[in-house]
């Protein structure tokens, strides 16, 4: 791991060094650029580096210089922050702030009793730390941060030919009525992120519908899993992807690429027989079990979390609350999707 930090103040004078940025790289033994020019950021290259915490001081009239970042560099696992101090701001505003710069992490700087207090949060909402020590800090934020870079995403890769389905309206109205009871448990700023995906297997051919992400296997080789993306708003029969069901790489149809969930209902379709439909929002499941970790979107590891806990192959109609995510509902048929119920997540969730 080859992380590294940016802070402090940067301008046309020559900036400052930030004693914030200082400690956290002390504690972290991060590698830190403290302070400077703008151009120390503009002729910066990250390209060497996997791990990103930003929280440069930086005038609102400069252009922003974090979306080229991230363009140049995709795999960043980026870290940013939110000084809450001269202006009130929640923890539902930090969250949408890393929604729109696609952060893995945030950090929520505030003040209390003439100390500056720290909070650790995702994109999801969970908190894990709440603390006015930088060294507590920099240990969850380290911790974290390593966590994340042990689990595994799966490459995709579009392949040729060409994969059309039949819709089945049924199981197209349950998710149109899932994705309405999804939105009114969401407590997030931006539910559009939020809000979860439908997947359903070979005779049982679906549709997109709106406020949700619908998938099924169209034949013994081929899934059509949702579309990455997609305008919840306008979804369509066209927003299905078809995909192969090889788990080394998500090997797909078409221009479109499929949900970043693709991976895992994958593996679920695989290794469950009997499930026919597979349902993921970001709300609990009355009365589910929960997994035991934390796992960001796409990771698979969230597969082994789900068996660990339903160790049948045979398993179907049931249901899975993912551990500071949400729910996953497994299920033979379309009556079993319809009993479950639902609550809200906490947010922020600690």
């Amino acid at each position: 791991m080859k992380p590294f930090i940016v802070g402090g103040t940067f301008d046309e004078a020559g900036g400052k060094p930030s004693s914030i940025v200082a400690a956290l790289a002390q504690h972290t033994g991060w590698s830190v650029l403290n302070g400077g020019s703008l151009k120390d950021i503009e002729g910066f290259s990250f390209k060497s580096h996997d791990v990103l915490l930003w929280m440069p001081n930086i005038d609102n009239d400069v252009e922003k210089t974090l979306p080229r970042i991230k363009a140049e560099n995709r795999e960043l696992l980026l870290i940013s922050s939110k000084r809450v101090v001269e202006k009130s701001y929640t923890e539902f505003d930090v969250v949408s702030r890393m929604l729109k710069t696609k952060s893995n992490l945030g950090i929520m700087i505030d003040k209390q009793d003439d100390r500056y207090r720290f909070r650790l949060l995702d994109p999801l909402g969970n908190v894990y730390c709440e603390t006015a020590e930088i060294v507590d800090l920099a240990k969850t934020l380290t911790a974290r941060v390593n966590e994340i870079k042990s689990m595994s995403r799966i490459n995709s890769e579009r392949i040729e030919g060409e994969v059309s389905a039949k819709i089945d309206p049924e199981f197209v109205a349950v998710v149109k009525s899932l994705g309405d009871t999804f939105s009114r448990h969401v407590n997030a700023i931006n539910p559009e992120r939020f809000l979860g995906n439908a997947s359903a297997k070979p005779t049982d051919r679906i549709t997109r519908c709106c406020h949700g992400f619908p998938a099924l296997r169209h034949e013994d080789d081929v899934y059509l899993i949702s579309r990455r993306n997609v305008d919840k708003t306008t979804m369509s029969a066209e927003d299905f992807v078809a995909v192969r069901t090889d788990e080394d790489k998500v090997r797909y149809y078409g221009d479109k690429k499929p949900s970043v969930d693709a991976p895992i209902q994958i593996r679920l379709f695989n290794h469950f027989n009997k499930v026919n439909y597979i349902v993921h929002g970001h709300v609990y499941a009355e009365d589910a079990p929960t997994t035991a970790s934390k796992v960001p979107c796409g990771h698979i590891e969230e597969f082994d979390e789900i068996t660990a806990i339903v160790k049948s192959k045979d398993a179907a109609n049931f249901t899975v609350n993912l551990n500071g995510h949400g729910c996953l509902i497994l299920a033979e048929d379309i009556d079993y999707i319809k009993s479950v119920t639902f609550k809200s997540r906490p947010f922020p969730e600690r």
